[in-house]
């Protein structure tokens, strides 16, 4: 998510940092995925080629995300990484089947007719191109 404050408090910081930091690897890993496509479209790769990396399709990747609900996301705080209370292991449990219900749904409705949009993250480290359903 895009911050809307600076962190000031100490585990307001370790949180933004904690953030940051598990996203990098995601992140390189999303770059090279978009990498693969921009061959796979420019038609760089050659069936041989595509072979020796296990790539069995010349057919885009597409990376689809299912994200918690922003109030979920904005009621949460570093401690709450922590918890193992019930109350809170069930609301995140309810939220995920959720938002996994609506993902299902979309990806069940009507196809789109037009090339899929690119959603670009704003913040900084999360700065990921993904395709995703109309």
């Amino acid at each position: 998510p895009q911050h809307s404050y600076v962190p000031d408090a100490p585990n307001e910081i370790s949180n933004r940092r904690n953030h940051l930091a598990g996203n990098l690897s995601l992140q390189h890993e999303l770059q090279v995925l978009d990498i693969v496509n921009i061959l796979l479209t420019e038609g760089a790769l050659t069936p041989r080629f595509r072979a020796r990396f296990g790539l069995q399709t010349a057919d885009r990747i597409t990376v689809r995300f299912i994200r918690m609900s922003r109030e979920l996301q904005y009621s949460l705080d570093y401690p709450s990484k922590l918890s193992r209370l019930g109350p809170h292991i069930d609301r995140l449990i309810a939220d995920g089947e959720a938002q996994g219900a609506a993902f299902l749904a979309e990806l069940d409705g009507p196809q789109p007719t037009q090339e899929p949009q690119l959603e670009t993250l704003t913040n900084g480290a999360d700065r990921a191109r993904t395709e995703r359903p109309s």
